[in-house]
């Protein structure tokens, strides 16, 4: 997926972490460029003892040359503070202790609704889609 940028835009110093964290599987990949993602891997969170176990996993299967130096991760729970305990999953960790042990220099952990929230300023009309006007049409054509 790639998000249409001006030609201007210059790559970021460092390559970034990005992640999306559920219960089932931890999906990553790294952002060189805006919008531009590499290196998408997703791991099933079962095989994992606990967050930075399964992050430092993707980290160790990334070609050399590549470290990431900031990271930020979407969570499917509430984020409170340093410490975060998965309501769907038996992880907790804290996140400084987890930025310490991944040897990131930043490491922000949102929840995964405040993640998409962010996001929306920068979709484009081609990235919009009325999903739910749609549905509601095959819905009123399937009663009729």
């Amino acid at each position: 997926m790639s998000l249409e940028r001006p030609a201007s835009v210059q790559p970021h110093a460092d390559p970034r972490l990005l992640a999306d964290i559920g219960a089932t599987y931890a999906r990553f990949c790294i952002e060189r460029l805006s919008g531009r993602f590499e290196h998408v891997a997703v791991l099933p969170c079962a095989d994992y003892p606990g967050f930075t176990a399964v992050v430092q996993a993707y980290l160790d299967s990334l070609p050399a040359g590549v470290k990431p130096r900031h990271g930020a991760v979407a969570i499917a729970n509430p984020i409170e503070g340093d410490w975060v305990r998965m309501t769907n999953r038996d992880w907790a960790f804290s996140i400084q202790e987890a930025q310490r042990q991944l040897d990131l220099t930043t490491l922000l952990v949102v929840n995964n609704f405040t993640a998409l929230a962010m996001s929306l300023p920068r979709l484009g009309a081609e990235g919009r889609h009325h999903r739910w006007a749609a549905a509601s049409r095959r819905a009123m054509a399937s009663s009729a």
